[in-house]
Protein backbone atom coordinates (compact mmCIF):
# COMPACT_ATOMS: atom_id res chain seq x y z
CA UNK A 1 0.00 0.00 0.00
CA UNK A 2 1.40 3.34 -1.07
CA UNK A 3 0.17 5.65 1.79
CA UNK A 4 0.77 9.16 1.15
CA UNK A 5 1.07 9.04 -3.18
CA UNK A 6 -2.53 10.46 -2.98
CA UNK A 7 -2.11 11.67 -7.37
CA UNK A 8 -2.27 9.44 -10.20
CA UNK A 9 -0.01 9.92 -12.97
CA UNK A 10 0.98 9.23 -16.52
CA UNK A 11 4.44 8.72 -17.20
CA UNK A 12 5.60 9.51 -21.13
CA UNK A 13 9.22 8.63 -22.14
CA UNK A 14 10.86 11.12 -24.43
CA UNK A 15 13.03 10.26 -27.73
CA UNK A 16 14.91 12.62 -28.93
CA UNK A 17 14.26 13.22 -33.28
CA UNK A 18 17.19 14.90 -33.68
CA UNK A 19 15.65 17.59 -34.88
CA UNK A 20 14.65 20.68 -33.64
CA UNK A 21 10.75 22.46 -32.69
CA UNK A 22 10.09 25.70 -34.45
CA UNK A 23 11.57 27.40 -30.97
CA UNK A 24 15.26 25.98 -31.76
CA UNK A 25 14.71 23.17 -29.09
CA UNK A 26 15.42 19.65 -29.55
CA UNK A 27 12.99 17.79 -31.03
CA UNK A 28 11.47 14.55 -29.67
CA UNK A 29 8.02 12.04 -29.56
CA UNK A 30 6.79 10.69 -26.72
CA UNK A 31 6.29 7.18 -25.82
CA UNK A 32 3.23 6.11 -23.26
CA UNK A 33 5.30 3.85 -20.57
CA UNK A 34 2.47 4.41 -17.82
CA UNK A 35 -0.97 5.26 -16.89
CA UNK A 36 -2.41 5.96 -13.51
CA UNK A 37 0.58 5.18 -11.26
CA UNK A 38 0.38 6.17 -7.47
CA UNK A 39 2.69 9.45 -6.72
CA UNK A 40 3.13 12.24 -4.94
CA UNK A 41 3.85 15.84 -6.87
CA UNK A 42 4.93 18.54 -4.36
CA UNK A 43 5.70 21.88 -5.89
CA UNK A 44 8.84 23.20 -4.39
CA UNK A 45 9.30 26.71 -5.90
CA UNK A 46 8.55 28.56 -8.39
CA UNK A 47 10.01 31.74 -10.32
CA UNK A 48 9.66 33.22 -14.26
CA UNK A 49 12.33 32.59 -16.57
CA UNK A 50 12.97 34.17 -20.11
CA UNK A 51 11.71 31.29 -22.59
CA UNK A 52 9.87 31.12 -25.78
CA UNK A 53 6.62 30.27 -25.05
CA UNK A 54 7.08 32.64 -22.03
CA UNK A 55 5.92 29.58 -19.41
CA UNK A 56 6.16 30.15 -15.66
CA UNK A 57 8.91 27.74 -14.21
CA UNK A 58 7.76 25.58 -11.32
CA UNK A 59 10.51 23.08 -9.52
CA UNK A 60 8.43 20.09 -7.98
CA UNK A 61 9.49 16.75 -5.86
CA UNK A 62 8.46 13.92 -7.35
CA UNK A 63 7.61 10.22 -5.62
CA UNK A 64 6.17 7.18 -6.71
CA UNK A 65 6.61 3.35 -5.83
CA UNK A 66 9.84 1.77 -5.75
CA UNK A 67 10.50 -0.14 -9.32
CA UNK A 68 8.54 2.16 -11.30
CA UNK A 69 10.04 2.63 -14.35
CA UNK A 70 11.00 6.47 -13.96
CA UNK A 71 13.96 8.16 -15.70
CA UNK A 72 15.42 11.03 -16.30
CA UNK A 73 13.77 13.31 -18.90
CA UNK A 74 10.76 11.45 -18.57
CA UNK A 75 7.10 13.11 -18.49
CA UNK A 76 4.68 13.14 -15.49
CA UNK A 77 1.57 13.84 -16.39
CA UNK A 78 -0.76 15.38 -13.57
CA UNK A 79 -3.91 16.51 -14.63
CA UNK A 80 -3.63 19.60 -16.66
CA UNK A 81 -0.06 19.84 -15.50
CA UNK A 82 3.04 18.10 -17.47
CA UNK A 83 6.66 17.42 -15.36
CA UNK A 84 10.09 16.88 -17.09
CA UNK A 85 11.95 14.82 -14.59
CA UNK A 86 15.48 16.20 -14.32
CA UNK A 87 17.90 14.14 -13.11
CA UNK A 88 18.18 10.91 -12.04
CA UNK A 89 15.42 9.69 -9.85
CA UNK A 90 16.75 7.91 -6.50
CA UNK A 91 16.06 5.55 -4.10
CA UNK A 92 14.87 7.36 -1.41
CA UNK A 93 16.92 6.26 1.84
CA UNK A 94 18.30 3.21 0.41
CA UNK A 95 15.10 1.60 1.95
CA UNK A 96 13.56 0.30 -2.02
CA UNK A 97 10.36 2.02 -0.53
CA UNK A 98 9.75 4.74 -2.94
CA UNK A 99 11.94 6.99 -5.73
CA UNK A 100 12.04 10.44 -5.28
CA UNK A 101 13.08 12.52 -8.26
CA UNK A 102 12.97 16.28 -8.93
CA UNK A 103 10.50 17.77 -11.35
CA UNK A 104 10.19 20.53 -13.65
CA UNK A 105 6.66 22.20 -14.77
CA UNK A 106 6.65 22.71 -18.82
CA UNK A 107 4.18 23.98 -21.06
CA UNK A 108 3.51 22.85 -24.35
CA UNK A 109 6.60 21.56 -26.26
CA UNK A 110 8.19 21.12 -23.37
Amino acid sequence: MNVGLVHRVDLYRSNPTGLEDPWGSPGETLALVSTEVPALVQPRGSREQPTPSGVEITDALIVVPFGTDLRAGDLVVLGPETYRVVGVPVNAGGASHHLEAAGRKVGLGG
